[in-house]
């Protein structure tokens, strides 16, 4: 487990300076912006573990419907 955590370390850094060097940041910026990204999805993992099955499944229908919109530009569920 410590090797595979070694690996993403060395990848993760690897892949921000190259990331960094692309867009011109720095890659304390990039690595930044990174940890910021982790840091919500954890978040959103934790709000939906907290509000169950039950809540989750509607959630996920409301995402399916985003966008369906008949022919006549009206939305349809």
């Amino acid at each position: 487990m410590e090797r595979l955590a070694q690996a993403g370390g060395t990848l993760t850094a690897g892949l921000s300076g190259a990331l960094a060097a692309r867009a011109g940041n720095s890659v304390d910026d990039v690595l930044e912006g990174a940890a910021r990204s982790i840091v919500w999805q954890e978040r959103l993992t934790e709000e939906r573990e907290d509000a169950g099955p039950h809540d989750i499944g509607r959630q996920d229908i409301g995402r399916q419907d985003i966008g369906r919109d008949d022919q006549d530009g009206r939305h349809s569920a």
